[in-house]
């Protein structure tokens, strides 16, 4: 008959600090944790509930862009809902209107470049002003510069893509003739000076069968400036196909940034401005106001890849630009930035991003959702082809479906070193803390848009928006009071 041992030693399972949540491992004598919800895992390993959030601002159209950060010193927490933008406060939830655009639905994104906060829609884009959203024009290139009489010299400046106005210098050699040539057919002749001085209208005629300007009173050496508008289909053609992005994105020094933009009708086409400098900028402005520093040269937009695969995101790797695909990766270095051309190689013929704007920049590694994993981009020496991946994923890629990966938004928590990546329509945040490379998640609410809260973590659903409070023990919703519940799940454990 089997008696039991009342001699027998106990076995004791001691648990120093929580190992997060792994999938992987069912049993064993150190118990592993297999799900996990709303514990907060903290530097030393120790759990701590997550804190609540409160509900800051309703709303009845769905949001379509968010853009936080400090403008002039100043926290500025713009929303496009709609068509209409305005600015909450996130502490108290007042809100300000600041206008409206001429599309009311579709994606739209923000960037702010050289100290403007810019929005692009697939239609248009706009410079973000205290009053209103307001079209921009763009720089207006110097076309030529210094120019003889009667022909048109070389290109100084290309035309820009987003408006049809140029400027052009000439300047009256020994072989002085009365015609000025703009190169390209004229539309309008805004103004014309003569060493400095605005000429009248009835000095100046143009001929649209020569596609010539006649001026009167030419001498030698005498300087004259043209300010006029092209009529270009080609230009205008290539507006359509830049405005159609919906993406964007800043790399380039201090004076070598440019503006990229994706996601627009050709899937694989990255459109790239130029970098403008001051002087010019306020030449610019001297003819035409409302000129800016935005600077698309016509023709200057490359493809990544052979056509198979849709730009998906771009990320700032030290400097280096990552592009990725839906199906591989590609590089170009800073130097790249102050060439014409933008030469790009691919670094990864497998791994990709397949969510849209599913990559973002952590503790200066790009971070993407890709097919089968998340994963996080280094590069270990001083090779500018060399960028390894590796999946960060692991623990939970069991709990993950595909589609997760598709639908997923990223966001990267810098005052808890946390990144939150959360598929859209769940109510379950996934978090990995990068001190301790451990997973974690939260439960309770679904996110179209994750962002920074002027230090806190917000985030917007379709109805409105959200901060999470240290302070709170309890989430709050239109009054109501909710209960947070955490727990956590351990494998099968061998007490022997």
């Amino acid at each position: 008959m089997a008696q039991k041992s009342n001699k027998k030693k106990a076995f004791n399972v001691v648990v120093d600090g929580s190992g997060g949540i792994d999938a992987r491992v069912s049993h064993g004598q150190d118990p592993c944790i297999t799900d996990m919800v709303n514990f907060k895992i903290l530097p030393d390993g120790s759990l701590k509930k997550r804190s609540g959030y409160r509900k800051v601002y309703s709303f009845f159209e769905s949001i379509r862009a968010v853009w936080c950060g400090k403008i002039d010193g100043v926290q500025q927490n713009i929303f496009l809902m709609g068509s209409n933008l305005y600015t909450v406060d996130l502490s108290n939830g007042m809100s300000s209107y600041r206008g409206s655009i001429l599309t009311y639905e579709g994606k739209a994104d923000f960037f702010y470049y050289s100290d403007k906060l810019y929005l692009i829609d697939g239609e248009s884009i706009y410079h973000i002003t205290e009053e209103y959203p307001k079209l921009i024009e763009g720089y207006v290139p110097l076309l030529g510069k210094d120019w003889p009489t009667g022909v048109a010299g070389e290109i100084n400046e290309p035309l820009n893509i987003l408006n049809p106005h140029a400027r052009i210098t000439y300047r009256v050699g020994e072989n002085a003739v009365t015609y000025l040539c703009p190169m390209y057919p004229v539309k309008s002749i805004e103004r014309i000076y003569k060493n400095g001085s605005l000429m009248s209208k009835d000095s100046y005629t143009y001929n649209s069968g020569t596609n010539l300007i006649r001026v009167n009173g030419v001498s030698l050496g005498d300087c004259f400036e043209v300010n006029l508008t092209f009529d270009n289909e080609e230009l205008v053609s290539s507006k359509s196909s830049l405005c159609s992005c919906k993406s964007a994105s800043i790399f380039g020094g201090i004076n070598s940034s440019r503006v990229f933009l994706w996601n627009g009708a050709k899937k694989n086409t990255i459109f790239t401005s130029s970098y403008v400098p001051r002087t010019s900028l306020l030449e610019s402005q001297s003819r035409y106001p409302d000129s800016s520093e935005l600077y698309f040269m016509d023709g200057q937009n490359f493809a990544v890849g052979d056509g198979r695969y849709n730009v998906t995101a771009i990320a700032r790797h030290y400097d280096r630009l990552l592009i990725f695909t839906d199906g591989d990766a590609w590089m170009a270095n800073s130097a790249a930035c102050i060439t014409e051309d933008f030469p790009v190689m691919t670094i990864n013929s497998n791994i990709g991003c397949v969510a849209d704007n599913g990559a973002l920049c952590a503790n200066n590694d790009p971070i993407t959702l890709s097919r089968d994993g998340i994963y996080r981009w280094l590069s270990n020496t001083d090779e500018l082809n060399d960028c390894n991946a590796y999946s960060i994923s692991n623990q939970i890629s069991s709990l993950l479906s595909r589609d997760f990966y598709k639908n997923a938004i990223l966001y990267f928590d810098r005052y808890s070193n946390e990144l939150w990546a959360h598929e859209r329509g769940s109510s379950i945040v996934w978090i990995y803390n990068f001190t301790n490379k451990l997973w974690t998640k939260y439960s309770g609410f679904s996110a179209s848009y994750i962002f920074d809260a002027d230090g806190n973590v917000g985030f917007a659903d379709e109805s409105g928006i959200y901060v999470f409070d240290d302070a709170l023990g309890e989430d709050i919703i239109d009054g109501s009071h909710r209960k947070i519940v955490a727990s956590f799940k351990t494998g099968t454990v061998d007490f022997d």
